[in-house]
């Protein structure tokens, strides 16, 4: 069998026609590849997206958690702080109190003590010169005394020699 040029040229217009027609499925299929494509992108970009959005929000919400459970957790170590604190206040201020009041105490006490020191030079000076005049007081005395004597026995003497 033989083929004639007319079938082959036959043979080439079909095979021409049918590769026109798979150029235009080509660049159709190629069209919807792209526009497959670019949904494909846009979808992942939207899933990317949300699931990004949803770890923010969760870790945003896991921190809040960790805040809450860290605030109830010290909650009770802060009210004892605060007590302690109010406690040493009150502790301050009584010392402050006691202070005060030693002050006070300490400065009259040494206002007694410098009066009482005074006094206590007044009475030293007293007895020094009481000390040092004692002798000539009891010298006078005794002269005194003496010559009282002398006059009585004197006055008793001429009594005496009158009777």
């Amino acid at each position: 069998m033989q083929v004639t040029l007319g079938e082959y040229e036959k043979k080439v217009i079909m095979l021409q026609s049918e590769l026109e027609t798979l150029g235009f499925q080509n660049r159709a299929k190629a069209d919807e590849i792209r526009q497959w494509r670019e949904k494909t992108t846009l979808i992942e970009t939207i899933k990317n997206q949300e699931i990004e959005r949803i770890r923010e929000e969760f870790t945003h919400e896991r921190g809040m958690m960790e805040n809450h459970l860290v605030n109830e957790k010290f909650a009770g170590e802060r009210n004892q702080l605060n007590n302690k604190i109010r406690e040493l206040k009150v502790q301050v201020q009584d010392l402050e109190n006691k202070i005060t009041y030693l002050t006070v105490e300490l400065e009259k006490q040494n206002s007694m003590y410098k009066t009482k020191s005074r006094e206590v030079e007044g009475w030293r000076e007293k007895y020094n010169k009481l000390e040092s005049s004692k002798f000539v007081e009891i010298d006078e005395v005794k002269n005194q005394v003496e010559l009282l004597r002398r006059s009585s026995l004197v006055r008793n003497g001429r009594r005496g020699c009158e009777n």
